[in-house]
């Protein structure tokens, strides 16, 4: 029927995924809107997420009803470190988030080992704005903490796939990136 409106108690750091089957959703921190998603087919947000409490806000598009449910879980944060990143299994629909940090200014070459060139990748500044798109990318990117997120996108007939991230670079120093 109408609005959901609940509060979301993280305990410690977090990557936090909100989805709805229908309706748009907000991520509110005290009066600050953290993320909006989501049209008549419902929305999913995937941010990493500091102690704290939180106000998700699940509205009808359009006036329509909402049926249907309303999930978040919470996991660890992944960080990377220089190299290729321990394997991880994507089911479709559903995105990683990871986190880096260069320390200085300079290039870094991002890629990712997977037997599929279908997935989505994005890179974000810490205030998640987009940096760069793009699975295989050579990034300039200043000192400080990056998230990428990976994606395998639903698709008929698609199946789960193991993905490996790789970064290289992030000492920042004048680096051969392959």
């Amino acid at each position: 029927g109408g609005r959901i409106d609940r509060t979301l108690v993280v305990d410690k750091e977090a990557v936090v995924r909100v989805a709805a089957e229908q309706g748009v959703c907000g991520l509110f921190r005290g009066n600050d809107l953290l993320a909006v998603d989501g049209l008549d087919t419902g929305c999913e947000l995937v941010r990493v997420l500091s102690p704290g409490s939180y106000r998700l806000l699940v509205r009808p598009f359009a006036g329509r009803p909402l049926p249907g449910a309303v999930r978040w879980t919470a996991e660890p944060v992944t960080q990377l470190a220089e190299g290729v990143g321990a394997e991880d299994w994507l089911a479709p629909g559903e995105v990683r988030l990871f986190r880096f940090d260069t320390l200085n200014r300079g290039k870094v070459g991002l890629g990712l080992q997977s037997k599929s060139e279908l997935l989505d990748c994005a890179v974000y500044n810490d205030g998640y704005q987009l940096v760069g798109e793009g699975c295989h990318q050579y990034l300039s990117l200043d000192k400080g903490r990056y998230l990428l997120t990976v994606r395998n996108p639903p698709s008929p007939g698609a199946t789960p796939l193991a993905v490996k991230p790789v970064l290289l670079g992030l000492s920042g120093e004048k680096n051969d990136i392959p």
